[in-house]
């Protein structure tokens, strides 16, 4: 099975992105007030945060629900283009984070369905990560700290 496929996503994301949803219809609800309108950009930053520090983000699916998605990432739609695009987040010292649509070889990625650009972009999760150089970045057992 795929270890970062859109049904694996842990349960505890799930409900944080649900609660995110909740929290961004009552912020965006009718005759909301300024300081009422606040508290709820107050709470949305906070859950935003929990999900980034988790390695997850929240993207709008074409059905009007917020979904998890990996931190990073995100798929957009720009009527009149049918198309949706996966789209990753390259973050640059110099500069301000910048989007780009994901490219297979010499082509820009596109889908004509929100769920198969959804799904790409679990895949091409899993593939830069196999890209990584692991020996790096495993964790190392307790007795192997600090030396000794």
């Amino acid at each position: 099975m795929n270890l970062y496929s859109p049904t694996t996503v842990p349960s505890h994301i799930s409900s944080l992105v649900a609660e995110l949803e909740k929290v961004i219809a009552a912020a965006t609800a009718r005759g909301m007030g300024d300081e009422v309108g606040e508290q709820y950009s107050l709470l949305e930053a906070d859950i935003n945060g929990q999900l980034r520090s988790l390695g997850w983000d929240a993207t709008l699916a074409d059905n009007g629900h917020w979904v998890p998605i990996p931190a990073g990432y995100t798929v957009i739609n720009n009527p009149p283009d049918p198309y949706f695009y996966p789209q990753r987040c390259y973050q640059i010292p110099e500069g301000p984070p910048q989007w780009y649509t994901l490219w297979d070889d010499d082509r820009e990625v596109r889908f004509a369905i929100w769920q198969d650009a959804y799904a790409f972009v679990f895949s091409h999760q899993e593939w830069e990560q196999a890209q990584l150089p692991w020996h790096r970045y495993r964790v190392r057992p307790p007795n192997t700290w600090g030396g000794s």
